[in-house]
This record gives C-alpha cells, structure tokens and sequence, in this order.
C-alpha cells in the first residue's frame, strides 16, 4: 500500500511539472511512469509457470540438539530473468532454524539454487518444519505472487517428533545405588556401589585390581568409559520405580521473573520440564543396558499407568513416550502428584508387589508434594527426590521446610544447566 502511495505522488508531482512548465521531456517522464507497472507485469507473471520447486523434507525422530536439514531446489526455466522470489521457512518453538526471517534470491535464465536451511531439536515435542511458503515479486514490488497451492504446501513441510536426549551417566553414580536392599560394604569400597544383575545368575560392579581378566564385560566397560566385571553370586536387588510429578508450577515461574518476557518464561519452563525427562531416561537406560527391569508410572489423561523397561528397545518406546508427555500447569486440587499405593505395588498379574527403590522427579516443590511423599514413606517404600531448579531459584529455606524431616533415603536438587552425569555423583 505505501509503495502504491508514493507510485501515485511520483506521477502527481510529475503531472504538474508538466503542466507548468511544459517540458517534453517531462511529458515522456510522466509516460514512463504510467507504463512502469505494465511492464513489470508483463516481465514478471510469464515466469511464473516456467519455476519448478523441489523439496527435500525429512521426517520421523530427532534427539535433542541433533539437527535436520531442509532442501529447497528453485529452477528458472524461462528465457527471462526471475525478478525476485521472497522465501519463508516454518519457524517452530521448539527447534531453532539457522535462517530466520525471509531469504530472498534473485535467477538468471535457466538458473537453479539450492537453499539448505538447518533445524537443530531444541525442547521435545512435536514439530512441523519445511517451506512456508514462495512468493514471486516483480521489479517494482507492486505484485506479490504465490507459488505454493494448497496441494504443494502439503508436500512442503513435515513433521518431525523431537524426543528427549539421551544422556549415558556413569555406572559409579550414587543415584543408582539401591536404598533399601544393597549394603554399603566398608572394607571393600568397590561393593558399595550399585551391583548391576544382567545374566541369569550374574552380576556386574566397578573392576578392581587382582580382578581376573577373563570376568570383564568388554562390551558395557568399553560403553560407559569404566571397567565392569562380572561375578556370579545370586539374585539380584529389587528393581527401581521411577515416578514424573506432572505438575509444574507455571505461575510461580513468572512471578519470579516479572521483568522477563513471556518468550523466556515459557522456555524456562521447557528447559525444566527437558532436564527431568532426560534424568529419568538416563537412569532407566543404564538399568536396562546392564539387563536390570526398571518400572516407571506416567500420569497420561487422568489415569497413572505402570510400565516395565528392560532393554533397549523398550527406551526408545520410552523416549518416544516422553516426547509426547504433557505435564499439568495449572493447580488442580484433584491432581495426584504420585500414584496410589495400589498401582505402585502392581507388578504385571501381581497386584500386591513389594514397592521398588522409589525415585520421583519434579519440577515443584510444595506441601501436596510433601504430603504425598510422607504417605508412601509411611508404607516402607524408599524414596529419592530429583528436584529440577531453574535459574536463579533460591528455595533453601523453603526446602529445609518441607524436606529435612522426611526420611529421604536421598535429595537431589539439580540446575537446568547442570550435567547430570556430574549432578549424580
């Protein structure tokens, strides 16, 4: 519209030159300007049928941080230049692109560009990448014609489903020792580490000196950078339970940061949300890689359910599960923060199982939370707490409150920006 506007002034101011001063070569000015639209048209919607646009759209799964490229083939295949073509990539919350904005290019005769445009996974979820849309201008830049129908812009974007990182955390840390069946054993440090089941009949710990050779696991020393051997005493400990608080505090975040903006709000909240899914992901794969059965309860709709992993093809279930998992962000009275006793004793057919090692992951901390916690530990089940921090939290005293007479087996409070395989130690 501004640009119809001035187009109009020009000719105004021209026309009255003319008029009073009487100039031809005004008068030819004045014709030029009139005639300038029709030629850009006339130089611009030929070309439009002779433009052939390829895409290279990829789909299915992306960890966090991996990156997708997106191909976008433009050929001129008139004899005549193509004035200017405006191209506009989708742009989702969760993922970064490495050209923002518009991308505008220019083609000679029979010309061809290809523009490749990287996505990089930044918070789980589902995300739609691709071309938005091509839309060909003239040389004025009075005409804006689009290139994609309906049909093309199906074929334009995809969908890619990012999933939560997976983070290999070293078989020595503490979160993975058992709290209520393991006994630490003092004359032998190496002991008191998590024992790991695998075989039928074995189980691994950390290499010693005087160790023989021949009971190293090659393959799980050589995956997680330790020495593993193996030793063949009995069963195994009981199995963990792993439980995901759904509720995170979405309005206290934004108090404690009023003079952020909405944007960086709702990424903190993301980035809390990525760092429990990726703490509970990374304990039960290195359960599972060492052949040990983990449990975790995921509360999807208005219903916890039970799941057993126990390999890697179960992880890979897992992270596809949490890539979708929704957490609450408004208070519910009626939200159960952790499951009923009832479920959490479900084992299979077994209604009435012994409770695992407990290890519940959360976001906020409060009185129901608490509350909920002093219930299960009143029913002998051992329980670890993994609370995920944002920036700046300063919750101390709110957690000494809430937390120091409880009969944690242990607390861990982790920062969104911290490395977990440090933050497990």
């Amino acid at each position: 519209m501004v640009k119809f506007f001035v187009y109009f002034l020009i000719i105004v101011l021209v026309f009255l030159y003319n008029y009073i001063l009487a100039g031809e070569s005004s008068i030819l000015m004045l014709y030029a300007l009139i005639f300038v639209p029709v030629f850009s048209a006339i130089f611009t919607y030929p070309v439009k049928s002779k433009i052939e646009i390829l895409f290279q759209i990829p789909s299915g799964e992306l960890e966090r941080d991996a990156i997708a490229d997106v191909n976008l083939t433009i050929k001129n295949k008139s004899v005549f230049p193509v004035p200017f073509l405006i191209i506009s990539f989708v742009e989702p919350v969760n993922l970064n692109i490495s050209h923002p904005g518009n991308i505008c290019i220019f083609l000679r005769p029979m010309q061809s560009k290809t523009i490749t445009v990287k996505y990089k996974a930044k918070y789980r979820g589902v995300a739609k990448i691709g071309v938005e849309n091509v839309v060909l201008k003239d040389y004025m830049g009075f005409f804006k014609i689009p290139l994609l129908k309906e049909d093309r812009k199906k074929q334009s974007t995809g969908e890619i489903v990012v999933t939560p990182k997976l983070i290999n955390i070293k078989p020595s840390s503490k979160i993975l020792r058992n709290s209520n069946n393991v006994k630490e054993d003092t004359e032998n440090p190496s002991e008191s580490l998590l024992v790991w089941s695998g075989e039928p009949g074995y189980e691994f710990r950390e290499y010693v000196p005087g160790d023989p050779l021949q009971k190293i696991h090659w393959k799980l020393s050589a995956k997680y950078e330790t020495l593993m051997v193996r030793k063949n005493e009995g069963s195994s400990t009981g199995k963990k339970l792993l439980i995901i608080d759904p509720y995170i505090n979405a309005a206290e975040i934004e108090r404690d940061s009023l003079k952020d903006e909405k944007k960086q709000n709702t990424e903190k909240i993301l980035m809390i949300e990525e760092k429990i899914l990726e703490g509970v992901i990374a304990i039960a794969n290195i359960n599972a890689a060492f052949g040990k059965e983990v449990d975790i309860c995921l509360l999807e709709g208005d219903k916890w359910n039970k799941y057993s992993l126990k390999d890697e093809k179960s992880i890979s279930w897992l992270k596809h599960k949490l890539a979708h998992f929704e957490f609450r962000k408004s208070s519910d009275p009626e939200l159960s923060r952790i499951p009923s006793i009832d479920i959490l004793t479900r084992d299979g057919d077994k209604r009435h199982s012994q409770i695992g090692d407990t290890v519940i992951f959360t976001g906020t901390e409060d009185d129901i939370l608490a509350n909920e916690i002093s219930k299960l530990l009143s029913s002998g089940a051992a329980v670890n707490l993994v609370m995920v921090e944002g920036f700046n939290d300063n919750k101390s005293e709110k957690r000494d409150v809430l937390y120091s007479k409880m009969m944690l087996d242990n607390l861990w409070v982790i920062d969104v920006r911290e490395d977990l395989n440090k933050a497990f130690l």
